[in-house]
């Protein structure tokens, strides 16, 4: 059970996490049984995820441009990057 929306289709994620976990509520069903995962396919920042966490997103998947799809020497610096914020979020 969850949902996985892509926060660049979302004209303001904030309002749709709430608009979200308020239609689970009007279903009866608890917002905390329901996960959400984020695909981020904006420019990402440390301060953007954790905003994304303080919303209560409880993981982001991490999109990669669509011309860096076959570049390993492009993605591979991206990943380490990011992976030296996983223990801050």
């Amino acid at each position: 059970d969850g949902w996985m929306p892509v926060d660049v289709a979302l004209p303001d994620v904030a309002q749709a996490i709430a608009d979200f976990r308020q239609l689970v509520r009007d279903n009866d069903r608890n917002p905390d049984d329901v996960e959400i995962t984020l695909v981020v396919m904006a420019t990402v920042t440390e301060d953007l995820l954790k905003s994304y966490r303080d919303m209560g997103i409880h993981r982001c998947n991490i999109g990669v441009g669509v011309e860096n799809w076959d570049k390993p020497d492009m993605v591979m610096p991206m990943i380490e990057r990011f992976s030296r914020l996983v223990p801050a979020l």
